[in-house]
């Protein structure tokens, strides 16, 4: 089975959005 977990992260700097994703797949 394959579990695919996916984090978001909002960071706001300088009146820009940037937005970084975090993937991580785990093999059970």
């Amino acid at each position: 089975m394959r579990i695919i977990f996916c984090r978001a992260r909002l960071k706001f700097n300088n009146l820009f959005l940037c937005i970084i994703a975090h993937c991580i797949y785990l093999e059970v």
